[in-house]
């Protein structure tokens, strides 16, 4: 059986279903009696449901000059 660690080591695989069989299994029935886990995979489905709906929604231009400048702040102040 998976333990919590594995879960959450395999989150983002599992949710985008991309585990081997037998993984997918061991962390599914470690679903079946772990709520904490059960609550971690369907918050990263939420994230993962979100940022598709999203995909095809470019960013405002306010929203993409504060993103650069958060970037250009936390590089050094690397030039534009």
């Amino acid at each position: 059986m998976a333990t919590c660690r594995d879960v959450t080591e395999h989150a983002n695989e599992f949710v985008d279903g991309e585990l081997g069989f037998w993984t997918a299994i061991k962390v599914r029935f470690h679903l079946l009696g772990c709520k904490y886990c059960r609550r971690f995979v369907s918050q990263i489905r939420t994230v993962v449901d979100l940022v598709q709906e999203r995909a095809d929604t470019p960013p405002s231009a306010e929203t993409e000059e504060e993103l650069l400048a958060a970037f250009r702040k936390q590089a050094g102040g690397a030039p534009k």
